[in-house]
């Protein structure tokens, strides 16, 4: 059972990520009538920041600002 848990939280965790990106692309989209191919790379690029950050020993609020204005500015 403990497993079963451990599993169902990754894959909620995973999917709500897949679906979020999704959610953007299809806004930008809409809103543009524009598909962004970039979109998955500023994503990617905004987690590879907030990954090195947290394994660089700052705080996850630090890392998590840092990585949401590395793909403002991208």
């Amino acid at each position: 059972m403990d497993r079963l848990l451990q599993f169902l939280i990754a894959g909620l965790s995973a999917g709500s990520l897949y679906a979020l990106v999704a959610l953007g692309l299809v806004l930008v989209y809409r809103s543009t009538r524009v598909l962004n191919f970039a979109h998955g790379e500023v994503a990617t690029l905004g987690t590879f920041v907030t990954f090195g950050l947290v394994t660089a020993g700052h705080s996850f609020g630090l890392a998590l600002a840092g990585g949401v204005l590395a793909g403002a500015a991208v």
